[in-house]
């Protein structure tokens, strides 16, 4: 505070001076003014005007008014009233005048540095040796105006009272009210030494004429702030050096700021002047709840005021609460100002040093403890704040340590930076981040660029950290990022436990995702990558590993892949890379420029809620292009077999799908295998044994009238086809088969058929299953040294009916009856030829119909068991010269009977003629069927030689016939049958045996055109 109180001294005792000066040259009366005016302008370098001057002999002179002027300062006035001054009356006697005592009844003025320095002038020239009368002034106000960066202050109440104790030696007090401030002081000056000594009392700390001012950006008013206390001590003041000496204490310091509440007590300090310092010693108060504490503080003299100030001191336990009520965080930059402070504390230390022209240089060190709220950002909720900075020239700011728990993590931060002018710069700032929970005030704190590469990112309930480091103008990034998940709009899948590195700095192109973890549905995913920032839209370079990743419909969505009632189940591994990749809408193909794709599958399924399970436990590698997936080396299960090959699923095309290259190695044939064939609704109740490869192509559509295709060549190896109570089919060989959703079509080529009984060499047929229809054509089984086929066989695998036209071409007859164990003490022997048509359901003989012709050429046939019993009983002799050769039949079945119409054995001398019936009942064995024959033949042999051709009168051939033919009844079993003969011949059964000698003389190649 640059207030001069040794001017303010000098000023005063002008007055006292400038009094005695004009009492002491005025001559007597009013008419004496001028002269005096004079005088005293003379002495004192000022306009003087007396108003009211009055002399009295006795009671001296008076005068009502005096005003002064002093020189080069025109703005400045001295105004006294009602001085009066006493005289010596006996020096006045010996011709000599001595002002007694001066009494002044009030002083006024307004007083400038420049006055000060007036009076000050005068006063150091003044002596004070010789008579000095007593004086006194009773009142006034003095108007000081400091310089600019003062208030003005009035000094009233003025009170002095002074005596000369000796030649040398003045003696008095002075009192007088500064504001709210009371000053009381007795003093005693020595003209022989050049001192003024003073003790001196101030009550009250009134500083109200300090003027506001700014500390470190914050503002300070003064006038606001009410001091109470007392400065106590002695001052000497030494005129020849216009120095102040002395020793002061500060007792009982109080403080208080109305507004906010602020309140200093338990002050104390002492303070010394040495000459040309005013040194504080051990300063010491209790604000805001703490204490303050200033060691040592010195301000510097020097002729016009303060030429130099240095101080230091500390603070314990202050009080946040209130230091933020009265402002002091408003030093600090705005997004460095806490928010709300709910309770902590401050101390630290400061020292600091003023020069004029070095200006002020200082060092502040600050310690925050314990402290919670709310951060520079209102929304940042802190639950434990500390730190630790230095406050250096020039708003350096070095933050030493600063700690922070906040959404639900933790952060620290240290480095340097400058408080210029309310604003932040230069910044070097590393500040560490630990579990920070994501929200959007977070995110909006980062720079834009990586908002939007989070915002591509997609993160939900995410934890941060790591360094953001503050450069200058530039920003560094190296964040860890733990995320409960992710979801990239742009990309299939959902990560859980997401953990990586994020890395940025200003001016980059790119924000750089490092070390990146995590898994889908449990399923591990690394990688790395980098988000190309662009002024129109993100694009991206990334590295993607996963194991075990789920295929599902989300990742067939993402590849606008239609797989209708389709399910597509299983894991995959795969490795992802891509460049400049950009997430589009527009297409697939759009969509997968520049990824390309390294995936291996394992444990796919390929289900439909029609056809079940079609494929499962696939595994595989796939490489991809724009427009789809190649399938290399795959392996599985389809339809329950195991299978092996390629395929390819393309993105493109409305009805475009799976296809898959399939191979087996040899597998066992068993239901499990091909119960879930697309066919097998319709097959119930067929069983296949044996081994079978397959090769061939199946096809996944979109088309829901065809879910599935393919072509398949079958290898069969002794396999057995057992179907419904059909007798078990065995062969070994190929089939070639297409289906097309449930229709199978196809052919088949087998060797070795086995049915029941029937051994065959080769079989051949085209198929066509179109549920529940199966028809066989192009039938042909080689077997028995001839052929069996059929034009058109067809099964309803409904209902189980079934129409069938069969051949038969050349079979040896005694191979069959040898494969069938039909055998008399001779083999049989022949080729058969036949021609039937039949129609039944399923095998019940008694649902069976149908009709039939068979002729036997070139054979043996009188060892056939039926024809030896016959002979028997007749007692004829088998013809050993000319054998039975040939036999021909039309029969036809009819729900559970063989109707044998007519069945003619010739080629010897003694035709056999048979009609009659034998049954096909169900569950009944062969042997055991029934069987009813009527059997016409010839007495003897050559019979036939004298029977006359046709065209001879009838009555003599049947008149004839009757006496050379013999008759006779089979009835019994096929196993156990009974021959009885008729003794009257059956004409009707004579005369087909005579028409029918004619079809059985036929040549093998006429037999064969019949058919």
């Amino acid at each position: 505070m640059r207030i001069h109180i040794k001017r303010f001294l000098a000023g005063l005792l002008l007055f006292v001076l400038i009094a005695g000066s004009a009492v002491f040259f005025a001559p007597l009366g009013p008419i004496l003014s001028s002269y005096v005016e004079t005088k005293i302008e003379n002495r004192v370098d000022a306009k003087v005007a007396i108003e009211g001057l009055r002399f009295s002999l006795y009671g001296g002179l008076h005068a009502a008014r005096m005003t002064i002027h002093p020189e080069r300062i025109p703005e400045e006035t001295i105004l006294l009233r009602d001085v009066s001054v006493q005289h010596r009356f006996g020096a006045l006697l010996t011709g000599s005048y001595q002002a007694g005592r001066i009494h002044i009844g009030s002083v006024e003025a307004a007083a400038s540095e420049g006055l000060a320095r007036w009076a000050a002038s005068f006063f150091q020239d003044t002596d004070i040796s010789g008579a000095f009368p007593d004086l006194e002034i009773g009142g006034g106000a003095v108007f000081l105006r400091f310089p600019e960066y003062l208030k003005p202050l009035r000094i009233e109440r003025i009170r002095l009272s002074a005596k000369q104790m000796n030649d040398r030696e003045i003696a008095g007090t002075v009192s007088f009210s500064a504001g709210e401030n009371d000053v009381k002081a007795k003093f005693h000056a020595n003209g022989e030494y050049g001192f003024i000594e003073t003790d001196l009392v101030v009550d009250g700390f009134d500083v109200s004429f300090l003027p506001a001012f700014d500390l470190a950006g914050v503002a300070i008013d003064p006038s606001v702030v009410k001091i109470r206390g007392v400065l106590s001590g002695t001052v000497t003041f030494l005129t020849s050096s216009r120095q102040w000496i002395g020793d002061l204490a500060l007792t009982g310091i109080t403080a208080g700021h109305p507004d906010t509440g602020l309140v200093v007590t338990n002050g104390s300090a002492k303070i010394q002047l040495t000459g040309r310092e005013a040194l504080i010693h051990g300063a010491d108060f209790h604000v805001a709840g703490g204490r303050v504490t200033i060691p040592a503080a010195a301000v510097s003299l020097g002729e016009t005021g303060a030429e130099a100030f240095h101080f230091r001191g500390g603070a314990k336990h202050l009080d946040l609460v209130v230091l933020q009520k009265i402002g002091i965080f408003e030093m600090f930059p705005e997004w460095l100002r806490p928010g709300r402070i709910d309770r902590g504390e401050i101390g630290g230390s400061a020292s600091g040093a003023w020069e004029p022209e070095g200006g002020f240089d200082y060092h502040v060190a600050l310690e925050i403890r314990d402290t919670s709220g709310t951060l520079a950002h209102q929304d940042i909720e802190s639950s434990f704040f500390e730190a630790e900075a230095v406050i250096q020239t020039g708003g350096k700011v070095t933050l030493k340590r600063a700690e922070a728990r906040f959404w639900e993590g933790q952060a620290a931060a240290a480095g340097t930076f400058y408080i210029r002018e309310m604003d932040l710069e230069n910044p070097d700032l590393n500040i560490r981040l630990e579990n920070v929970a994501q929200n959007d005030v977070l995110i909006a704190m980062l720079p834009e660029e990586v908002q939007d590469g989070i915002r591509f990112a997609g993160p939900s309930n995410a934890k941060v950290g790591g360094n953001i480091g503050l450069t200058g103008d530039m920003v560094s990034l190296d964040l860890t990022l733990q995320a409960e998940t992710l979801a990239p709009p742009a990309l299939p899948f959902v990560f859980s436990n997401v953990g990586g590195i994020i890395r940025w700095t200003t001016d980059a192109s790119r924000i750089l995702f490092d070390d990146v973890t995590g898994d889908t549905n449990g399923s591990p995913v690394r990688g790395a990558g980098a988000l190309l920032i662009d002024e129109d839209q993100l694009a991206s370079d990334f590295t993607v590993y996963g194991e075990n990743l789920p295929v599902n419909r989300d990742i067939l969505d993402w590849l606008n892949v239609d797989t209708g009632r389709w399910e597509v189940d299983g894991r995959f591994d795969v490795n992802l890379q891509a460049r400049n990749w950009q997430p589009v809408n527009e297409s697939v193909i759009d969509s997968l420029s520049g990824i390309n794709a390294e995936v291996a599958f394992l444990d796919v399924s390929l289900s439909h809620p029609e056809y079940g399970r079609v494929a499962e436990s696939l595994s595989g590698r796939v490489t991809q292009d724009s427009y789809g997936f190649d399938l290399v080396d795959v392996k599985g299960l389809v339809f329950g077999i195991d299978m092996y090959g390629s395929g390819r699923f393309p993105l493109a095309g409305e009805k475009s799908g799976l296809h898959l290259d399939i191979h087996t190695e040899s597998f066992l044939l068993s239901p499990e295998r091909y119960g879930r064939l697309p066919i097998a609704p319709g097959m119930e109740g067929l069983k296949i044994d044996g081994r079978a490869s397959l090769t061939g192509r199946i096809e996944a559509g979109k088309d829901e009238k065809v879910l599935l295709s393919g072509d398949i060549a079958a290898t069969i190896e002794d396999a057995e086809i057992a179907y419904a109570d059909l007798p078990t089919i065995g062969a070994s060989g190929s089939l070639d088969f297409r289906f097309s959703g449930s229709r199978l079509s196809g052919s088949m080529s087998l060797a070795d058929i086995r049915v029941g009984k029937f051994r065959g060499e080769e079989l051949s047929a085209d198929f066509t299953y179109d549920a529940p229809a199966l028809d066989v054509s192009n039938f042909q089984v080689l077997a028995y040294g001839g052929s069996i086929d059929s034009a058109a066989t067809k099964i309803d695998t409904g209902d189980k009916t079934w129409t069938a036209q069969i051949g038969v071409s050349r079979l040896n007859l005694e191979h069959l009856a040898k494969s069938y164990e039909i055998m008399g003490k001779q083999a049989f022997e022949g080729e058969v030829q036949a021609r039937i048509s039949l129609e039944g359901r399923s095998l019940n003989m008694q649902a069976i119909t149908g009709k039939g012709e068979a002729a036997v050429s070139n054979g043996r046939l009188y060892s056939f068991p039926l024809l030896v019993a016959v002979l028997s009983v007749f007692d004829l002799r088998l013809p050993t010269q000319d054998p039975v050769t040939d036999a021909y039949s039309i029969f036809s079945i009819d729900y559970g009977t063989i109707n044998v119409e007519d069945l003619l054995f010739t080629g010897g001398s003694i035709p056999i003629y048979m009609e009659g019936y034998i049954g096909l009942q169900n569950e009944t064995a062969f042997a055991d069927q029934p069987i009813y024959m009527l059997v016409t033949l010839a007495r003897n042999d050559g019979l036939l030689d004298r029977i006359p051709f046709v065209g001879l009168l009838k009555h003599h051939t049947i008149d004839f016939l009757r006496r050379v033919v013999l008759q006779a009844r089979v009835t019994g079993t096929l196993g156990d049958y009974e021959v009885t003969t008729l003794r009257t011949p059956l004409t009707i059964q004579i005369q087909k045996m005579w028409s029918f000698l004619q079809r059985v003389t036929l040549s093998p190649k006429e037999i064969e055109g019949l058919f």
